[in-house]
């Protein structure tokens, strides 16, 4: 069995290099750690009526799982506007692999949908486009930076101002 400082020394998300050939180069990209995933998954249940809400949804991700070689995100709230003038590929290649790492696909989120509408009043589990896998799930405002057992930011977490930012 696991101890717990066995579990806390654990690594944190997956990461993958992605190569970006319209940036010219590589980046290091992460999953969402379980708290951000929660917040994704409940952010696409949260706009699913209201596709609007979800515009700059690419860029906020690739800001979040983002990575420098010191595995620090490279991106910060000041980027977001930038990052949604980028090409669509280059977006589309780094959060297409941060939902991969993450275990985020269309059924997780139907499968989320369904759990928190079961006894609703008027509540949806029929599959809608705002709950399949593109631009499907958002962050409403993001989670808090993760932090180790001493309360310090773990590497590689997202700075809390950028999770902090205003919701799409």
């Amino acid at each position: 069995m696991l101890t717990r400082e066995q579990i806390l020394a654990a690594k944190g998300p997956d990461t993958e290099t992605v190569h970006v050939p319209e940036w010219g180069g590589d980046v290091l990209v992460r999953g969402f750690t379980g708290t951000e995933r929660d917040r994704f998954e409940l952010g696409s249940l949260a706009h699913k009526d209201n596709l609007e809400q979800l515009a700059g949804l690419r860029a906020k991700v690739v800001s979040w799982t983002t990575l420098g070689e010191d595995g620090r995100q490279l991106f910060t709230p000041k980027d977001l506007p930038w990052l949604g003038d980028q090409p669509a590929q280059a977006l589309d290649r780094i959060y297409t692999v941060a939902l991969r790492l993450s275990g985020v696909n269309a059924k997780a989120v139907e499968a989320a949908e369904e759990v928190f509408t079961d006894g609703r009043s008027g509540g949806s589990t029929s599959a809608s486009p705002a709950t399949s896998a593109s631009p499907s799930a958002s962050s409403s405002s993001g989670p808090p930076p993760p932090s180790s057992p001493n309360g310090s930011p773990t590497n590689g977490s997202p700075d809390a101002s950028v999770l902090n930012a205003p919701t799409f």
